[in-house]
């Protein structure tokens, strides 16, 4: 079964930094049980209390999450690619690897550190 997102876009969009760095957290752990998956990616998304951050959809590229992308892929920080686990000594490792898009993957890897720390 395809992995979904236990919430809609438009609820994920409508999050707090803070709400949706937890509710991530969540998510990829989840996430990790199906392998590779499909990922929209913004590097540089203004969350609902100010801050900005990355923010990071996967799935399954049908439906809503390719609505989404398709409507704001022309602008900048925008991109899609595969988002995929791999298992280290220090725990799992999640990887983007972006391929459509005007996203740049250092660009994302800046705006992602603020998701982690």
């Amino acid at each position: 079964m395809a992995f979904r997102h236990k919430k809609k876009i438009d609820e994920i969009l409508a999050m707090g930094f803070m709400e949706y760095a937890k509710f991530l957290k969540k998510e990829i752990r989840r996430a990790e049980k199906s392998g590779a998956l499909d990922a929209v990616v913004c590097s540089d998304h203004t969350f609902s209390d100010g801050k900005e951050s990355a923010l990071l959809l996967f799935g399954k590229f049908t439906g809503e999450l390719a609505k989404f992308f398709k409507k704001n892929k022309s602008n900048a920080g925008f991109a899609k690619g595969r988002c995929y686990f791999e298992q280290t000594e220090e725990g799992v490792t999640m990887h983007v690897a972006l391929n459509a898009g005007k996203g740049k993957p250092d660009k994302v890897k800046k705006g992602g550190k603020k998701l982690w720390s």
